[in-house]
C-alpha cells in the first residue's frame, strides 16, 4: 500500500504526493510482538501497515498502549521480531520510545 497526502506548491495550489511507508520495505513474513507490562500484542506486516502513523517523511509511529495509569508507575516494554523465512532481513530500526 501507499500513503498519499496533499502538499502546497509555491503558488498555493495543492498537489497530490504519494509515498511508501517504511513498513513496506520489511519482509513479508515479519511478525512483531510488543509487550507492555506483560500484555502482548502481535502484529504481522499487514497489521503493522494498518497501524503505522506516518508523522514525517522518515518518521513513523506505532501506538503500543493508549491508556493512562491512575498513578505514575514504572512500565516494562519488550519487542520481539520474528521472520519464518527472511531471517537475514528480519530487523527494525527503533530509535526512540516516547511516553506521552
Amino acid at each position: 500500500g501507499q500513503e498519499g497526502g496533499a502538499s502546497t506548491d509555491s503558488t498555493g495550489a495543492q498537489e497530490h504526493t504519494s509515498r511508501r511507508l517504511l513498513v513496506d520495505h520489511l519482509p513479508d513474513d515479519i511478525v512483531v510482538d510488543f509487550a507492555v507490562d506483560g500484555a502482548v500484542t502481535t502484529m504481522d506486516k499487514e497489521i503493522l501497515r494498518e497501524n503505522v502513523i506516518s508523522a514525517q517523511r522518515t518518521v513513523e509511529l506505532v501506538v503500543l498502549r493508549d491508556e493512562r495509569p491512575k498513578e505514575p508507575k514504572d512500565m516494562e516494554v519488550a519487542v520481539r521480531i520474528r521472520c519464518a523465512v527472511s531471517v537475514h532481513n528480519c530487523f527494525l530500526h527503533i530509535t526512540h520510545l516516547y511516553w506521552a
